[in-house]
């Protein structure tokens, strides 16, 4: 008997006792993320997206609400040894403006918004636990960031990966993403900002800017410049004017043709379109009944 009550006493101590340290997040939170194979899952809130939202052109700042000196001393010195970087954020699920925030490895991948049930089941339950969880498992007093076994329900890659069903997906939030969401320091990631929509075929996501993470620990945010269509060709096939331009991700482009040089630009009828850029040569379609025509290819955003 005297030997049972020892172990009940140490069993009641071990679940009484907290961890060091809490996490707090709400709707809309910005999560940065570091992990690394067979190490633990490193999660920092940045707070609150509203502060990358709209940025002008050309806009860049250094993002420093975060303890790199945890990072280092989780992984190591030597960032550029495999530690790979996520950024990710949503809405409330009953937000009238529903949103989703992803970074993106690829860069000339263009995201689209998700059907309602596609943004619900797979990008807001998904982020939303990554954030929420790890409020479970520690004290009242709030800190910003969380320091997890990766194979801990709270973790970031047990979540993202399904209870590590889908590993191998890991890399796209388990498959919830379409594109690879997390990249190897040095990072340069894309900020997609992904809605739920009934349009079919679905729109382009807006691009809101670029995070870029450097091996000396230095986190940036910055929204570049868009870069101009350059129209690289114009052909007719049977009749019809088909127009080829370089385009960019993030942005939809359309054509705008007019047998008269006076006119004005903006004057010009929108002829064909639109179609979204994706980094690769596209081209668009018009027939013109003048002897001469002129055309322009426009971006938007």
């Amino acid at each position: 008997m005297k030997k049972l009550f020892l172990i009940t006493v140490g069993t009641l101590a071990l679940l009484a006792s907290p961890l060091a340290h809490a996490w707090t997040y709400h709707d809309e939170d910005v999560l940065l993320v570091f992990r690394k194979p067979g190490y633990d899952n490193v999660l920092f809130n940045l707070g609150n997206i509203s502060q990358f939202l709209n940025k002008p052109s050309g806009y860049s700042a250094p993002i420093s609400n975060f303890d790199l000196n945890l990072v280092t001393s989780t992984f190591g010195s030597d960032l550029s040894d495999d530690v790979r970087v996520v950024v990710l954020a949503v809405s409330g699920s009953f937000s009238s403006n529903k949103r989703a925030w992803l970074s993106s490895a690829e860069a000339n991948t263009q995201a689209y918004d998700r059907t309602l049930s596609q943004w619900q089941s797979q990008l807001y339950s998904k982020i939303n636990a990554i954030g929420d969880k790890p409020q479970s498992y520690t004290q009242t007093s709030a800190v910003p960031w969380y320091v997890i076994s990766p194979n801990h329900i709270s973790s970031y890659d047990y979540i993202a990966s399904n209870a590590h069903i889908a590993d191998n997906e890991l890399p796209k939030l388990g498959g919830s993403a379409s594109f690879t969401v997390e990249q190897a320091i040095p990072a340069s990631l894309q900020f997609w900002e992904i809605k739920p929509s009934s349009d079919t075929p679905k729109p382009a996501a807006t691009l809101l800017g670029t995070f870029t993470f450097g091996s000396n620990g230095v986190l940036t945010f910055g929204v570049g410049g868009i870069t101009l269509p350059n129209i690289l060709g114009i052909a007719q096939v049977n009749g019809t004017n088909v127009v080829q331009f370089s385009t960019t991700a993030g942005g939809t482009y359309r054509l705008r043709g007019s047998s008269d040089l006076t006119t004005p630009l903006s004057g010009w009828p929108v002829v064909s379109g639109s179609v979204v850029g994706n980094g690769s040569i596209q081209s668009l379609a018009a027939t013109n009944s003048g002897p001469v025509g002129f055309f322009s290819v426009e971006r938007n955003p």
